[in-house]
């Protein structure tokens, strides 16, 4: 009967799958894109990250890292038993399957939809598709993993706490880490919700309140000034906030590090990690006010009013780009010289190990540090788009793209700044995705006991094959299993 119920799971999930592949043939991946909401664009980058964290998983288990000893919380340590895990790369492939399929039933139902109703009728088909995600993520039924589900509200719980009296463990601080990363996308969901309570909330009540026949002393429209008005309030303020949101939870860790580590060391160190992430305030701040700026600047025809928010919306945006450059810097030497301990000095002439890395990898190859190192680089920078247009996204799905009509042009230009931010998200998301790998398989060397254990006797280079050998005879066989690698310069 198991049997029976796979296959036709499987079967339904396959066809779903491939009525949204036949649409987007059918429509071509541009349109198809361009035409979904919001909502599905940030809930199509929510469940890739289900999946690419399930890759994290099965890789780094597959290259004999232990994520279950690196990520079971100190609380939840005594529960475990040799036969059980505390993540499942499996069942997280598992869940990460059962909401693309929902996503895909959803975008076949909002296309289908779109033939017999108003956009603004089928857009409703988005937002109940974020409301059935979010109750499927903390409903407390025993269906669609609920073991793998509770695991993730309970981290966010302690995420969101505001205190600053228990130390942050390490798996709260990947899956804080992880949820920056998701920022904006964040921030995308709660502007197309605020858009829409605008328009079916703020709007009637305020034509209620008001009429165009109402003007102030400037001969506008009362009505107008209000509603624009409540679009400062709720998109451009709140919205930078909630992008900021994610940032101060994990500053939030930094000063509750701070002020329960142990050592003097250890306390600068998580202070220093809190400036990282408090330097990423002035830049969704400035990122707000520059458009608040830039929306009374389409608002406004008076040349006297222009010209000081002109100048202004110059002054904020070069203040926007110093805040990125630093908080780009700096966050990148973090990554490289603390998240994943790298850029180690040779002590001495009798050291051994890949220039720029350090005494100890656990992956063989050291390119893949230096591909990674260079890769994140990029990444970090890649705000550059917004400052200079030579690098916002050209149409790669036509030969020719210039329109002629204005309103094509406007069109197209709109085309091109969704796909371009579009981009910029997953880009940022698979810069995480390479972040967790080195960032565990760092964590793994440093609190192994194989590695500490060598650190103490020998620093040169070594890679160690922990599939080997057993957790109970670390200590016993640790000479036995080390394979020195040199490397030539």
């Amino acid at each position: 009967m198991k049997y029976l119920f796979k296959v036709i799971k499987y079967t339904v999930y396959s066809i779903i799958l491939i009525g949204t592949l036949y649409l987007i043939l059918s429509q071509g991946i541009k349109k198809y894109i361009v035409n979904l909401p919001t909502i599905y664009h940030s809930l199509f980058f929510i469940f890739l990250g289900i999946w690419l964290w399930g890759i994290n998983i099965h890789v780094l288990e597959y290259s004999n890292i232990d994520c279950s000893s690196l990520l079971t919380p100190m609380e939840e340590r005594p529960l475990l038993t040799n036969n059980t895990s505390y993540v499942n790369y499996k069942n997280i492939y598992k869940l990460a399957l059962g909401y693309t399929v929902f996503f895909a039933l959803s975008t076949i139902i909002y296309n289908c939809g779109n033939h017999f109703w108003e956009k603004s009728t089928t857009e409703w088909i988005a937002v109940v598709t974020l409301f059935i995600s979010l109750y499927t993520l903390f409903m407390p039924h025993r269906v669609l993993y609920k073991k793998e589900r509770i695991k993730f509200v309970k981290a966010l719980k302690r995420i969101v706490t505001p205190t600053f009296k228990i130390e942050t463990s390490f798996n709260d601080v990947v899956l804080a880490d992880l949820i920056t990363s998701f920022s904006k996308v964040i921030g995308d969901i709660y502007v197309a919700l605020a858009e829409l309570f605008i328009e079916i909330v703020i709007v009637p009540l305020i034509g209620k309140k008001y009429d165009n026949v109402n003007l102030d002393s400037d001969g506008k429209s009362i009505k107008d000034i209000s509603i624009h008005y409540h679009h400062h309030i709720l998109l451009d303020i709140f919205g930078s906030f909630m992008i900021l949101l994610p940032y101060l939870f994990r500053l939030r860790q930094c000063m509750a590090d701070f002020f329960t580590k142990a050592t003097k060391e250890q306390r600068i160190k998580s202070f220093l990690n809190a400036l990282k992430y408090g330097s990423s305030i002035p830049v969704y701040i400035l990122s707000g006010y520059y458009s608040w700026i830039k929306s009374d600047i389409k608002n406004t025809t008076e040349k006297k009013i222009l010209e000081p928010l002109y100048e202004n919306a110059k002054i904020v945006f070069i203040c926007w780009i110093i805040a990125s450059f630093i908080n780009s810097a700096y966050s990148y030497y973090w990554d490289v010289f603390n998240d994943w301990e790298l850029c180690k000095r040779r002590t001495n002439s009798e050291e051994n190990f890949p220039i720029l890395l350090r005494p100890f990898l656990h992956f063989s190859k050291p390119w893949t540090y230096y591909t990674v190192m260079m890769v994140d680089l990029i990444l970090r920078f890649t705000w550059f788009v917004d400052v200079f247009p030579v690098f916002q996204l050209k149409n790669p799905f036509l030969v020719d793209d210039t329109p002629t009509v204005p309103e094509d042009i406007i069109k197209m230009q709109i085309e091109k700044l969704l796909l371009s931010r579009l981009l910029l998200r997953i880009l940022e998301i698979l810069r995480r995705w390479l972040w967790i790998f080195f960032r565990l398989e760092r964590e793994w060397v440093y609190t192994n006991l194989e590695y500490t254990r060598i650190e103490e006797e020998d620093r040169n280079h070594k890679f160690i094959d922990s599939a080997s050998i057993s957790n109970e005879n670390h200590v016993d066989i640790i000479n036995s299993i080390l394979i020195p690698k040199t490397f030539t310069q």
